[in-house]
């Protein structure tokens, strides 16, 4: 190969055409070829098998064996003293761009890359947990084999061994499969099932990607792999970005008898603790337990040979050593898992209306889990609430949505927390929804009210974006959302710590949606009944979620006055938490008894309707906490009453299911054009794609939070059970919360 030549040009255009035609003339390794093409403008070489090299002037990802990075500088993108140069920064994001797009297109465990820059060279090894980078680099001008030897050596290795997947098969088009899924796509079904056939077909539109064959064995019994054809995934996280590489795809199965199923199959990286189940174990006990609106397990998988090993990796690296002994265990498994149901994500909402269905159907199926399985879901996010389409069963003909509550994949089982030693799961679920506790407080357990919480920040989520409200200008309402669901990091010289947003952290100190101007954001009416084609109305009648927001979050907003480490009262003030008292002992025996159909009454009524039950606090003072301690109106009694509405889900489902029998819910009042949303996206299965592991200690919030760092007790069995009728503790709550504040308007 003409080394010199390629080290002595001056464009890097050049550099790849000379490398590449070098390369072929060589006959190195006469099973691949070299090509130099073109994405987006950049240019990209590689090596190809000469079964599946580019035919035009495009970039083959879906076939690219090994990506070559040739760089005109001599600007090492590793060195030390070239990483935070900007030329080493550009360097290293083409490096990452072409792995990202090599493990998307593709099934890959690993991928080798080539770096040429001057007259050095780097060899990279890339997984979804490490990166590995030969040192020092190699003089390849005064040691001219070491190309040619490299090239030779890797055009030997198996597929397995160059990265690929072997469970996995590229369909070709022309083949026999390739057939039966374009068949599949553009065969109408009936009903509801034809909702899955069209998502399956949106995946198939695009003829960049490329088709597959991914096969899924049975988690824990010997059965025959199950096979299922998929085209572009519907989500794909960044493969180096998210440890995960979490995928998911509107799958086809064609089963024993030629029946063609279209199901969702998701393919990620899962960590592997004792503490943390696989997803489909999981959802297997869901499953069993009866538990609704969750996804229905078929099959899953952790493939045989399919694991990263960090710490086995570090000490082939660096050889053994005490200090590597002493690292956690860091092994990641390649993991399938298929179910049921292709959803609809909860954008595709037709009415304010049917938004409260899907949520409150997403909260039972959360309220069963917990109380039949002693499973807590952890991440709850808009992405992870779905509509499923049904045949509907009142008329022929028709098709209903239910809510699916999905991702499964960050769930706890409460129940081992009671284990001496037991180690809570150190990931967590997405940073832009979780409460304001969990997101302070990483070490703590998390609750049920965390999780209500969390459901309540996707309700903020979906009506800002769709529903009107009496916001006068867009841009303000872009940015209450903006400032809403930032997620703050912050950095010192050890780590960084990330926290939720001031606004966020206000809105919830004084139990009202505030702009950051201290503006009260209200949801309205439409002025139309039948039309809703402007967003900012001047109609000052409520919306039913108005109400809703209004109710929970004075809840919400009590729980955190009654927390010991956010209420701004003296220590000797602070009541402990000590055993049951009556009134909660009686709320658990509640729980236990109810049936699951038994609707529970309505929860008490915010003492003020439109504003929150506790005075709110002046926005200047300089009280961090927010709270009052000389308000008559905001005792310990009061807010503890209105506290313990969270301590389980039957207030708030009670405030759900009361809010839906109202009449005044308007047909038409989603708009037509959301939020920093676009309505034209596919329908089908979503991810947070955020993989927000906690840290190693919580942030100091600035107003809420106290230097009070006791991890909270594991809950009891009895404090876990979940009621279904409150109806009676609820009448309790409201007669003495009437008898404080006086007759409600």
């Amino acid at each position: 190969m003409r080394l010199e030549e390629i080290a002595s040009l001056k464009s890097e255009a050049a550099m790849h055409r000379v490398f590449t035609r070098a390369f072929n003339e060589s006959n190195i390794a006469p099973e691949m070829r070299a090509c130099t093409t073109f994405d987006d403008c950049t240019v990209v070489s590689g090596l190809y098998l000469n079964t599946g090299f580019p035919k035009q002037n495009s970039t083959r990802w879906d076939t690219l064996e090994l990506p070559i990075h040739v760089f005109k500088h001599e600007c090492d993108p590793f060195a030390p003293e070239d990483m935070l140069t900007e030329v080493g920064r550009e360097n290293r994001e083409e490096i990452s761009m072409y792995a990202v797009n090599a493990f998307t297109r593709q099934q890959r465990t690993h991928l080798f890359s080539v770096v040429i820059f001057g007259g050095f060279l780097r060899l990279i090894r890339m997984d979804r947990l490490t990166v590995v980078v030969s040192n020092p680099p190699i003089p390849y001008l005064s040691n001219t084999e070491i190309i040619p030897t490299f090239f030779m050596r890797f055009a030997s290795l198996s597929p397995e061994e160059r990265g690929h997947d072997r469970t996995a098969m590229l369909v070709a088009p022309g083949t026999s499969s390739h057939s039966t899924m374009l068949a599949a796509a553009a065969t109408q079904l009936q009903g509801a099932a034809d909702h899955a056939r069209k998502a399956y077909a949106e995946t198939l539109a695009d003829t960049t990607w490329p088709f597959w064959k991914l096969s899924v064995a049975s988690f824990s019994e010997a059965k025959p792999a199950r096979e299922f054809l998929v085209g572009k995934p519907v989500f794909s996280g960044n493969a180096l970005q998210d440890r995960r590489g979490g995928r998911g795809y509107v799958a086809l199965e064609i089963d024993a008898s030629g029946d063609a199923k279209f199901v969702f199959l998701k393919d990620s990286w899962r960590w592997l603790r004792p503490e943390m189940e696989a997803e489909g174990t999981s959802l297997e006990l869901l499953n069993a337990r009866r538990v609704r609106y969750v996804p229905t397990l078929l099959c899953h998988e952790d493939i045989p040979g399919h694991r990263i090993d960090m710490n086995k990796a570090l000490a082939n690296i660096y050889g053994p050593s005490e200090a590597l002994d002493a690292l956690p265990s860091v092994i990641f498994s390649h993991y399938r898992m298929v179910v049921r149901e292709v959803g609809v994500p909860l954008h595709k909402f037709s009415s304010g209306r049917q938004l409260i269905e899907i949520l409150t159907q997403c909260v039972e199926a959360h309220r069963d889990a917990y109380k039949l399985t002693n499973i807590l879901h952890r991440d709850i996010s808009d992405g992870n609430i779905l509509m499923v389409p049904v045949d509907g069963t009142k008329e022929p003909g028709t098709v209903v949505y239910q809510g699916m509550l999905m991702d499964w994949e960050l769930c706890e089982r409460v129940d081992l927390r009671d284990i001496q030693g037991y180690d809570q799961p150190s990931r967590r679920g997405t940073y832009s929804y979780l409460s304001v506790r969990a997101m302070d407080y990483p070490r703590k357990f998390v609750g049920v009210a965390d999780e209500i919480e969390a459901f309540v920040h996707v309700l903020v989520q979906m009506a800002v974006d769709y529903l009107p409200t009496d916001c006068s200008f867009p841009a303000d309402l872009e940015a209450f959302k903006d400032a809403y669901f930032e997620v703050v990091r912050r950095k010192d010289d050890t780590r960084t710590t990330e926290t939720c947003s001031e606004l966020k952290r206000r809105c919830i100190r004084e139990g009202e949606l505030l702009t950051d101007e201290g503006k009260l954001l209200s949801f309205v009416l439409p002025e139309d009944p039948h039309t809703c084609n402007g967003r900012f109305m001047r109609a000052h009648r409520s919306h039913p979620i108005d109400y809703i927001l209004r109710t929970v979050l004075a809840w919400i907003q009590a729980r955190y006055a009654a927390l010991p480490e956010y209420a701004a009262r003296k220590a000797s003030s602070t009541p402990t938490k000590g055993p049951l008292t009556a009134h909660e002992a009686k709320q658990n025996r509640d729980e236990d008894g109810a049936p699951h159909h038994q609707k529970t009454r309505s929860p008490a009524k915010s003492p003020r309707h439109g504003r929150s039950p506790l005075k709110p606090a002046d926005i200047n003072r300089p009280d961090p906490a927010g709270w009052s301690d000389t308000d008559d109106e905001n005792t310990d009694e009061t807010i503890s009453l209105l506290a313990q509405m969270l301590d389980t889900h039957n207030a708030f489902l009670g405030l759900l299911s009361s809010s839906l029998a109202r009449p005044n819910w308007p047909a038409s009042d989603k708009l037509n054009t959301g939020v920093g949303r676009n309505d034209g996206e596919s329908s089908s299965q979503d991810d947070s794609g955020e993989d927000n592991s906690a840290d190693s200690g919580s942030s100091d919030s600035e107003e809420l939070s106290s230097d009070s760092e006791e991890d909270i007790r594991p809950t009891t069995k009895r404090e876990r059970e979940s009621p279904d009728d409150d109806s009676e503790s609820d009448s309790e709550v409201t007669r003495s919360v009437k008898r404080r504040r006086g007759p409600q308007s």
